[in-house]
């Protein structure tokens, strides 16, 4: 379904893999190591896993919390200019999931809290290239914590 991990390939960009259905989309780990303390010269591979599962623990934890109508935005790819989401339409039993991005900078959003802006970003623009597609929030719930497992 939906699923974000870190793959180290050796460079420190193009590191962190969102993958959905229809698509994939790569970026930078760069703000995320900042936000969590895991970078220095370079970037500690291994608080980054810790990092990237405290971010998805935080996912789970809204979307669980959402109420029956409402939009939810998830963080994912922090850049200087810009931020990439995850938006979670909830429509009673359904939840729509689009992949875009917004203006808001990277630095900007405060990853170990991201409850302060998952209603707030109001210049959300879908990806072009990827599919919007529809699940329930059990599903999402699910496909979230075994993301969480996949990290430990």
């Amino acid at each position: 379904m939906i699923r974000l991990f870190f793959e180290d390939n050796g460079s420190d960009h193009d590191d962190l893999v969102l993958e959905f259905p229809g698509g994939k989309l790569r970026c930078d780990s760069y703000y995320m190591a900042i936000a969590f303390d895991a970078i220095d010269e370079n970037i500690n591979h291994s608080r980054l896993r810790k990092a990237l599962r405290s971010l998805l623990v935080q996912f789970s934890g809204v979307v669980e919390e959402a109420g029956d109508i409402d939009t939810l935005h998830l963080p994912f790819d922090l850049s200087d200019q810009y931020t990439g989401w995850i938006r979670c339409t909830f429509d009673r039993s359904h939840v729509q999931i689009d992949i875009g991005w917004s203006r808001l900078e990277g630095y900007a959003i405060d990853l170990k809290n991201i409850r302060r802006v998952v209603r707030d970003v109001s210049d959300f623009r879908a990806y072009a290239d990827s599919a919007q597609f529809e699940t329930n929030r059990s599903e999402l719930v699910e496909a979230i914590q075994a993301n969480i497992t996949s990290l430990t």
